[in-house]
């Protein structure tokens, strides 16, 4: 494989991961409903904060997408266009 082929592998796999923690949070993560609404600021902050929460399992992946987004632009396999890496980074910048 081409170095443009690696990149555009591990591109669609952190970007497909991070669809899967987006539908696991968003959608189908059911414990929500268990926490009562005078705990939830305690919950939010014990799961977001620290390195012990979310954070190292959502923002490498996310960076790496990023990343290989621009990378994209340079190193860009044959077959894809350039006009679907823009619309990536697009995307990305609206999110």
């Amino acid at each position: 494989m081409t170095i443009a082929q690696w990149i555009f592998l591990l591109t669609t796999l952190c970007s497909w991961y991070n669809v899967g923690l987006i539908w696991m949070v968003q959608v189908s993560y059911r414990l929500w409903a268990y926490v009562a609404p005078a705990d939830f600021p305690l919950y939010h902050e014990a799961w977001w904060y620290g390195w012990r929460g979310i954070q190292p399992i959502m923002f490498p992946p996310a960076g790496f997408a990023a990343l290989g987004l621009v990378l994209l632009l340079w190193f860009r396999p044959a077959g894809i266009p350039i006009e679907g890496v823009w619309l990536g980074i697009g995307i990305q910048v609206l999110i």
